[in-house]
């Protein structure tokens, strides 16, 4: 049994090993050059995917540059007692102190990217 086992693992490590060459020597290289023939979109399109799977590395940065912060609100000044609850500010103060409004503000960042991607294929396709 002992031998069935090493031996399979053995032919499992050579598949693996075979596939991860293959993959380096033929699919990275041309993958690489068109990045470095269009930076700009992929620069895009690899922040995008970031923003798509942690919006959070995007949307608290951007929170706390408008003054919403986790340990208050920087903005009090404007805010009084006439916010509402559930309004765009409490959702965004929510947002910056990982309440409720956290999970808006992440899809509306994802729905943002989206948007981008389908607003770029749609300007790529019109111009031809």
């Amino acid at each position: 049994m002992g031998v069935y086992i090493s031996t399979l693992a053995a032919h499992a490590s050579r598949a693996i090993s075979t596939a991860l060459t293959h993959v380096t020597n033929t699919i990275f290289p041309p993958l690489l050059r068109h990045a470095a023939n269009h930076l700009n979109k992929f620069t895009f399109h690899v922040l995008g995917a970031i923003c798509s799977f942690t919006p959070g590395m995007f949307t608290v940065p951007m929170l706390s540059l408008l003054g919403f912060t986790a340990l208050g609100s920087g903005v009090a000044a404007v805010q009084t007692a006439t916010v509402p609850g559930g309004g765009a500010f409490a959702v965004l103060q929510s947002a910056a102190m990982g309440g409720y409004g956290a999970v808006v503000v992440a899809g509306a960042a994802r729905a943002g990217v989206v948007a981008a991607e389908v607003a770029n294929t749609v300007i790529r396709a019109a111009l031809g």
